[in-house]
């Protein structure tokens, strides 16, 4: 399994890990509704530490899964919006399919509850 998602499917490595946020977890967080990417941990030198991507530095336990607040939450990458897991699919088929991506590659992520759109 992990070999068919990781090497086989060309996957694009970002250097994030995150937690979609359930509903409930992203009433929880004040985020605008589920569906959306806690980051958790940014891997240096990554393409998402250089795009400025934070990870959180407070771990908690919510619905008895261990969780780490503080980091960006991702609302939209490359005019994908998060609104569900399902919507990485649809991003990772976007950036394996050869389609031409703007560059610098779009993003939208709350920061402290601030909306933010790097340039």
């Amino acid at each position: 399994m992990a070999k068919r998602l990781l090497i086989d499917r060309n996957a694009p490595w970002t250097g994030i890990d995150g937690l979609f946020l359930s509903k409930a977890m992203a009433q929880m967080l004040n985020a605008p509704q589920g569906g959306r990417l806690l980051v958790q941990r940014v891997v240096g030198l990554s393409p998402a530490d250089f795009a400025g991507i934070r990870g959180g530095s407070v771990p908690v336990v919510m619905g008895g899964e261990k969780v780490t607040l503080g980091g960006d939450v991702i609302l939209e990458v490359a005019g994908v919006k998060f609104t569900s897991s399902q919507n990485l699919s649809k991003l990772m088929e976007v950036f394996q399919s050869g389609e031409k991506l703007q560059k610098p590659i779009s993003i939208t992520f709350l920061r402290e509850g601030k909306l933010w759109r790097p340039q």
